[in-house]
């Protein structure tokens, strides 16, 4: 899936972030906007430079629709240790 503008946005900022150091940053935008997309252009783009990110959520239930969500997509997942990502 693309990015809308606003997400493009939202991951430059947090792109910015880390390229002045700051390593811990939340992303807050309203239910249904579409955080988890970005989440995805982070993850992809931190696995691809070989490096790590982490996809945090507050309840299981949440993963367990995102991952759902992403199956039906059929995006890539690899489980590493019982945590999933995206490639």
């Amino acid at each position: 899936m693309q990015l809308l503008n606003y997400q493009t946005k939202q991951l430059a900022m947090l792109r910015d972030g880390v390229a002045r150091k700051t390593w811990t940053q939340m992303l807050m935008s309203p239910t249904g906007s579409g955080k988890t997309e970005v989440a995805k252009a982070i993850i992809k783009g931190a696995y691809g430079k070989g490096r790590r990110a982490w996809f945090i959520v507050d309840g299981v239930k949440l993963l367990d629709q995102t991952l759902a969500l992403g199956v039906a997509r059929g995006d890539s997942l690899q489980f590493a240790n019982g945590i999933s990502f995206w490639l």
